[in-house]
């Protein structure tokens, strides 16, 4: 990871990663968390070609003025939201999407793209909207995606081993591609953008 903010023309750039990865997390009765499954073609799902995506962190500003109009003080609100227009529409795809997320709590492992050389990837934990769209034609870009990260109140840590897990579950490159150390999703941040 670079320690300076600097401009770097291979950083600019405009195709994405083509990977949207859903790990579908377990319950825990621990202190409020969510537990990493094991990894199996059950548990995690790559929801194939992606027509366009958007990764972002939205910011809501409250400004408190004073009896003069001054700011003396504000307030951020964040919400973290995936969107993305998934291409295929086959039965396996709609049953996930529109069905299976229904109150489940999802890891979403985005690649956006290759950066500055590096493949550049994105975790959050939250909830994908259960909804699809089959359309002809136009239906390449008619299947809509929706992952809304949550606000962790403790560390979300994927070892090294569940990483691999994925990999080998996806058929995911781990030679330069994939990430295969440990991941961890920091509380109060609630999001993880890494490149290998």
């Amino acid at each position: 990871m670079a320690t300076t903010i600097t401009k770097k023309p291979a950083a600019a750039v405009d195709k994405g990663g083509n990977y949207i990865i859903n790990i579908v997390l377990s319950a825990t009765t621990a202190a409020p968390g969510y537990a990493l499954p094991t990894i199996s073609d059950t548990t995690a799902f790559d929801l194939g070609h992606i027509a366009q995506s958007n990764v972002g962190q939205a910011t809501t500003k409250s400004s408190f003025k004073n009896e003069n109009g001054d700011t003396v003080n504000s307030s951020f609100e964040y919400e973290l939201v995936t969107t993305g227009q998934l291409m295929q529409t086959d039965a396996d795809l709609i049953n996930y999407v529109g069905h299976t997320v229904k109150g489940a709590t999802i890891l979403q492992i985005k690649h956006t793209g290759v950066v500055n050389g590096l493949d550049q990837w994105h975790f959050q934990v939250g909830q994908v909207t259960p909804q699809y769209n089959i359309s002809r034609p136009g239906g390449t870009t008619a299947n809509t995606y929706e992952h809304t990260g949550f606000a962790l109140t403790t560390d979300f840590v994927i070892p090294a081993t569940v990483m691999l897990a994925i990999a080998s579950t996806l058929a995911l490159n781990t030679s330069s591609f994939f990430p295969t150390t440990i991941q961890t999703i920091t509380a109060g941040k609630n999001w993880l953008l890494t490149e290998v």
